[in-house]
């Protein structure tokens, strides 16, 4: 915000010293003072600067009937206060320089303006907003939007968010292509607000003027969830994930949460395979459950039987382990069941979890010719209830079959 107001400062001076180039002030005197202009910029050091003082105070003396060239003599000693540091007579020099009589109604206003800059950067906010308000009220015409913009940000600066919103809305109407910093006030005042549907106007405005900016497009899609537009944030996320803007793990989290809500689980399962291979975020378990999720609800079940396959390999619970029998299963991996399976039951996993895997033995093994070891495994799928009717349905059959 200070880097941006700074050239309000800027502006001001310029404009006086071009003011003095058309106006009834000496080629002498005019140069004097751009001379003494220029030597302050070049960051003088204390004897130069006592030399520039003591010109400037002879210049002060001797300008006293001509208002201009007054205003501009205190203008530039202001100016030298503040290369010393001395704000406060920095400011008393702007003062006096705007009560000169017969000053021109546009000076006076660039030396207002320089004046509530002043303030403004040493956070005396109420004396920045006083001196704007009599800028705005006093001017002939439009005030211009830096104007607009440093009394909102006077306001801003003692969190008065509602009574600064109106004029950097002022500021940002005013301008062509307003600045970033403008526009980030407009959309925090209303946000402060609780308008959301107004602060999204402004965050659409940032991301389109800086679009490689992720900071606008997370506000952006923060914005579409609070108004309950979820299609807009979930293509605000798509749009970040097709510029390579997501990098962090909640990121990827809340693209596939809004993806897949939209009815793209597809999307969601490739965005995270890609981001993790890439290395772009950590296999942690919770990405890579939300990318099996996705391969799921997508119906990709070879893709999902991999990504559970990593997912058991890395964390090793009983739970996946059992839908990861069911897969091989379905699959008529007769092997992979009976080798998962022994697995498990070494582990002591709970007795309803064990009754299911003996029963997926049991089966596995008829289906490997070995009846003897796939009754066994039933006779003890028998003995608990939850598995006990399963079980004897499938010893039955496969007694049958062997008569």
């Amino acid at each position: 915000m200070m880097r941006s107001l700074i050239s309000v400062s800027i502006l001001c001076v310029a404009l006086l010293f071009q003011s003095a180039a058309t106006a009834n002030i000496s080629p002498r005197i005019y140069n004097a003072l751009n001379e003494l202009q220029q030597k302050i910029s070049e960051q003088p050091d204390v004897a130069a600067i006592e030399e520039i003082k003591k010109d400037l105070n002879e210049l002060k003396e001797s300008l006293k009937s001509n208002a201009l060239g007054l205003a501009l003599t205190l203008q530039t000693l202001s100016q030298l206060s503040d290369y010393q540091g001395d704000f406060k007579q920095s400011q008393l020099y702007l003062l006096q320089a705007i009560n000169i009589e017969g000053l021109k109604l546009d000076t006076r206003q660039q030396l207002r303006a320089s004046l509530g800059f002043s303030y403004f950067r040493e956070e005396e906010y109420k004396k920045a907003i006083s001196i704007m308000h009599t800028y705005i009220d006093t001017s002939e015409k439009n005030a211009s939007a830096g104007v607009y913009a440093l009394l909102a940000a006077s306001y801003y600066g003692l969190e008065e968010f509602q009574l600064g919103l109106p004029f950097i809305e002022k500021a940002c109407s005013l301008s062509k292509k307003p600045k970033e910093h403008w526009l980030q006030m407009a959309f925090t005042g209303h946000y402060q607000n609780k308008a959301f549907a107004k602060s999204l106007s402004y965050v659409n405005q940032l991301v389109f003027y800086y679009p490689n900016k992720k900071d606008y497009w997370n506000q952006k899609s923060g914005l579409h969830q609070l108004l309950e537009n979820y299609p807009k944030a979930a293509l605000s996320r798509a749009l970040m994930h097709t510029q390579k803007l997501l990098n962090k793990e909640s990121e990827f989290i809340n693209f596939g949460q809004l993806m897949a809500s939209q009815g793209n689980p597809y999307a969601v399962g490739l965005a995270l395979k890609e981001a993790v291979l890439s290395k772009t975020i950590e296999p942690t378990e919770k990405v890579l459950r939300l990318e099996y999720q996705a391969w799921l609800q997508a119906k990709e079940m070879n893709r999902a039987l991999d990504s559970l396959q990593t997912i058991y390999l890395k964390f090793n619970e009983a739970k996946d382990g059992i839908t990861l029998i069911q897969f091989y299963l379905d699959k008529e991996n007769w092997k992979g069941v009976n080798n998962l399976s022994e697995s498990l039951l070494g582990a002591g996993i709970k007795e309803a979890d064990k009754g299911r895997v003996l029963v997926m033995s049991g089966i596995s093994l008829h289906k490997l010719n070995n009846d003897r070891k796939a009754l066994l495994q039933l006779s003890q799928a028998v003995s608990i209830e939850e598995t006990s009717s399963q079980a004897k349905g499938w010893m039955n059959y496969i007694k049958q079959k062997s008569l």
